[in-house]
């Protein structure tokens, strides 16, 4: 993401990265620049993830959603278990914080949201 001159702040606790101080005017071109990185990069390796790793995982976001909703944030209706285990490693799972990005304009709101509410670690 730097290399396509967007500011990035590491967050190695969670595995991941946000950005910093990004204007709402430059969603659109961070997006696309995250697109093209994922395409460049390809998906992550994941390995051979039993059903209760995943059943876990879905009570971490059940969980990471009652969090957000105490902080004021609707939160869609969550889709059954079943239904999550057999969707949760395509872009149709159900993400509780990625609800709340699409709502939230000031990064250091996003900040302080995933510090109180931290993002379920990724499963590998």
């Amino acid at each position: 993401m730097e290399d396509g001159g967007f500011a990035v702040k590491v967050n190695e606790e969670q595995g991941n990265f946000d950005s910093v101080d990004l204007p709402p005017e430059q969603y659109d071109a961070w997006n696309s620049h995250m697109e093209k990185c994922g395409q460049k990069v390809g998906d992550p390796k994941i390995d051979e993830l039993t059903d209760a790793q995943v059943r876990d995982h879905f009570d971490d976001y059940l969980a990471t959603a009652n969090c957000l909703e105490e902080l004021g944030y609707e939160i869609s209706e969550p889709p059954s278990r079943e239904s999550w285990v057999k969707s949760w490693d395509t872009a149709l799972n159900w993400m509780p914080h990625g609800e709340v990005s699409d709502v939230i304009d000031d990064p250091s709101e996003w900040e302080r949201v995933n510090q109180e509410c931290p993002q379920p670690q990724p499963l590998t």
